[in-house]
């Protein structure tokens, strides 16, 4: 066998890994369904909780940041009300006159201080959280609501030095413990306070007239944050000056110490928030900026604990995927089961079939493809059923056939011993034509009733036919001729037995009948494609479109046939051992003569038997 020289063993087609195929549809079905909703679960909830925790964070973001706002500006508050307290006083008149008063003598001085202590009680009453105010003129007699207040002590502090040497106008003091003015041994400390101080000027001839602060109470911002819950989820809130200084925390330890730059990194001008990790720890970070003071109130909280919520959305994403694949897998295996439970059944009808159960039909209950294949399955069982019934009608048109040729011979030893008898005889006799004829017969005998077989080679069947023209000739003398024509490429091929002869002799019956002599037959035989044609062509009389017609459906009737075998049993026998694709056709019209052509495959002797 030539190869194909352009064929390229490198590129042989490779086998599909198919790793399921051991398992029913329903299985394949149950794992595919797992293989593509388990995925898609998993992606949408780690994507449900990724949004959640993303929206949770957002808005813890967003909630604390207003807080915080919300914080800063009540804190802004004190300090606005404290600052217009102190410029209420620094514009009050009588004040400012108590004061020039004060420096004209200790009278004045005694009863300056007894006005002003009260205008500046009156002043910050009922205002719990303005612990004390006081003034410090330039000659240093102090003006106050707290008697506690040391004048030595106050001007001994930094901050009053910055105001008193006029470096600043007005300050904010962060957090600190007011005892650090406030002497008395036994007088209650004020505590924590933040302190706000600003020049005392009169403001008609812009003369400094010393100095005027007022502490608030540094529980305020406490008691501000403890109302808004502002400290829950473990979050921390501290406020810081523009230099990191720490003015309030949670610890009181960390008030005054500077935050660490890492602490605030992130933090810019304004407000916002932002993720950083501080002591090993993720942090959520949100700052808000006092437009005030310019202090940041910053709010640390550690993600674990803002993350709780995420957490029971993670596990209501975990529940809810665990119900959807326990909702998909029943889906699967309902919906595998009405796929796969018509074909178990289309199963069963088949083994059915396979045992011999023809009848068996399935009920067809819908018209997707499941139901095309019943329809399918029931039309296949009802052409089996058929084609069963023919090839049983066929086999007993075949055994009625051959019993009517067994019923045609004669036991063939008698007759072959009668034969060899006269054939002697004839010899004895000098009777050459006598002996020629039954040395015919015998050869035409032995081929159609010795021999068993069903198929002959052309060959030997245009040598059966040779010796029944001898014997015909005998009969009709030079009445007629016969002319072989025969391709010497089909001599090999296999044809049934006795399928010729019956032709030839109908040509000699029927249409050369009425002719003395000229007549002529031909006997023709050629390959085309995938056939063998033999025609059987006389110049007789010719038959109508009737007589042919009867020719090849009926039984023979006429008494002097040699075999018994009539056009229609030959017929019979081509559709029998060729089928319906071969046969015989007649070709003819009166006067003109007849055509009888043959159509058998082509096959090598041996082939059949």
């Amino acid at each position: 066998m030539i190869k194909n020289p352009f064929r390229n063993p490198g590129f042989e087609k490779l086998p599909v890994w198919q790793p399921f195929n051991h398992l029913s549809i329903s299985r394949k079905m149950v794992i595919y369904f797992f293989i593509l909703i388990i995925p898609t679960l998993t992606i949408l909830g780690l994507f449900s909780y990724l949004r959640a925790e993303k929206a949770i964070r957002e808005n813890v973001s967003k909630y604390v940041e207003d807080m915080l706002k919300q914080s800063s500006s009540n804190i802004d508050l004190y300090f606005q009300e404290a600052d217009s307290i102190m410029a209420s006083i620094i514009y009050d008149e009588t004040i400012r006159d108590d004061l020039y008063r004060s420096q004209t003598g200790e009278y004045e001085k005694a009863r300056a201080n007894t006005e002003v202590n009260h205008l500046l009680s009156g002043a910050i009453y009922p205002r719990e959280y303005a612990r004390q105010l006081f003034i410090v003129d330039n000659d240093g007699t102090l003006f106050t609501t707290n008697s506690n207040v040391d004048v030595r002590l106050v001007k001994q502090q930094q901050w009053y030095r910055d105001i008193a040497s006029g470096k600043v106008k007005k300050l904010i003091v962060p957090s600190h413990d007011s005892s650090a003015y406030t002497g008395g041994q036994y007088v209650k400390p004020i505590g924590e306070v933040f302190t706000l101080l600003r020049e005392y000027r009169d403001i008609e001839r812009n003369k400094l007239l010393g100095i005027i602060a007022i502490d608030i109470d540094y529980k305020v911002i406490e008691e501000n944050f403890r109302k808004l819950n502002a400290e829950k989820d473990n979050g921390e809130i501290e406020i810081i000056t523009k230099s990191g200084a720490i003015v309030y925390s949670k610890d009181r330890k960390n008030i005054g110490e500077q935050l660490q730059p890492e602490a605030f990194e992130g933090i810019t001008a304004g407000n916002g928030s932002y993720i950083s990790t501080q002591k090993g720890k993720k942090m959520l970070i949100v700052y808000t900026t006092s437009d005030v003071t310019g202090w940041k109130t910053i709010e640390r909280i550690p993600m674990q604990s803002l993350m709780k919520d995420a957490s029971e959305v993670k596990y209501v994403t975990v529940v809810v995927m665990a119900l959807c694949m326990l909702f998909s897998m029943t889906l699967s295996l309902l919906l595998s089961h009405s796929i796969t439970n018509p074909i178990l059944k289309l199963i069963k009808k088949m083994k059915n079939i396979e045992k011999g159960d023809f009848d068996t039909s399935m009920e067809v209950t819908s018209k997707d493809e499941v139901g095309q294949l019943a329809r399918s399955f029931n039309h296949m069982a009802d052409e089996i059923k058929a084609l069963i019934a023919r090839i049983y009608e066929q086999e007993r048109e075949k055994r009625r056939i051959e019993l009517h040729m067994l019923q045609q011979q004669i036991n063939p030893h008698f007759l072959y011993n009668t034969l060899d008898s006269i054939n002697w005889m004839a010899r004895m006799q000098n009777s050459p034509n006598i002996s020629a004829a039954v040395t015919s017969l015998t050869q035409l005998l032995r081929i159609s009733v010795h021999n068993s077989k069903e198929f002959n080679t052309i060959k030997d069947e245009l040598e059966y036919l040779k010796s029944y023209v001898n014997i015909q000739k005998l009969r009709y003398g030079n009445m007629f001729d016969i002319v072989f024509n025969v391709d010497e490429e089909i001599m090999d091929c296999s044809i049934l037995k006795l399928l010729l002869q019956p032709l030839v002799e109908n040509a000699l019956l029927h249409g050369l009948n009425s002719i003395r002599d000229g007549g002529i037959i031909k006997v023709e035989g050629r390959l085309e494609e995938d056939s063998i044609i033999l025609c059987i062509e006389d110049n007789g009389k010719g038959m109508t479109r009737e007589e042919i017609e009867g020719a090849l459906s009926e039984m023979p009737k006429k008494a002097d046939s040699f075999s018994g075998i009539g056009i229609f049993n030959i017929v019979q026998r081509i559709k029998l051992y060729y089928g319906d694709k071969y046969g015989l056709t007649y070709k003819s019209e009166p006067g003109r003569g007849t055509t009888a052509i043959v159509v058998i495959p082509a096959s090598i002797a041996g082939a059949n038997t």
